[in-house]
């Protein structure tokens, strides 16, 4: 279990000198850092596993903040007519409802990552890549790079998933890294 970025990982040792005592410490065993086959988001901070939680978090509370924003903007009462027109013009109910099937993709990817199951993990990439083709449209700099680095710890975690790298049972033992989060 690694304790974070730099850190030697330690495995379960399951061998003829593992002693049955119940003291988990007395089983285990150094793993060189050259055993870690997968891959490290945003230089070493934490593993694609990790990185599709976090980031699918992050954006289940901008969500959260744009659907606050939204109803409070809605409900604000405003002096200046032409401010007035374009809260009016704001299509409330919309973007709510939008903003949830977000939340739910985001929550349905987390669950995805949780059980290192790819399908569910699909839906999270298919929203971010949805998200920077809608960025890429109305030419937003920021959303296009915001959905563009959400994304990749998704299409990783999949493609790790896919050719064995990330599984519960080297999870623990290789896999691993995280230098502050959860």
């Amino acid at each position: 279990m690694s304790t974070g970025y730099g850190a030697i990982p330690l495995i379960q040792h399951e061998g003829p000198n593992s002693s049955s005592s119940g003291n988990h410490a007395d089983n285990l065993v150094m793993v060189h850092p050259a055993l870690k086959r997968g891959h490290s988001f945003c230089g070493g901070c934490c593993d694609m596993r990790r990185a599709v939680i976090i980031v699918d978090c992050i954006m289940i509370g901008m969500l959260l903040l744009d659907i606050l924003g939204v109803a409070v903007l809605g409900s604000e009462q405003v002096d200046d007519d032409n401010l007035a027109q374009m809260i009016a013009d704001i299509p409330t109910r919309r973007l709510c409802t939008i903003f949830i099937l977000e939340i739910i993709c985001c929550a349905i990817a987390i669950f995805g990552a949780l059980r290192y199951s790819v399908y569910p993990v699909f839906v999270g990439l298919g929203l971010y890549v949805v998200a920077a083709m809608m960025s890429l449209f109305i030419f937003n700099v920021a959303g296009i790079l915001i959905s563009v680095l959400f994304a990749y710890p998704h299409a990783v975690f999949i493609q790790e998933v896919r050719v064995g790298v990330m599984r519960p049972e080297t999870y623990d033992s290789n896999e691993r890294q995280s230098c502050c989060c959860a």
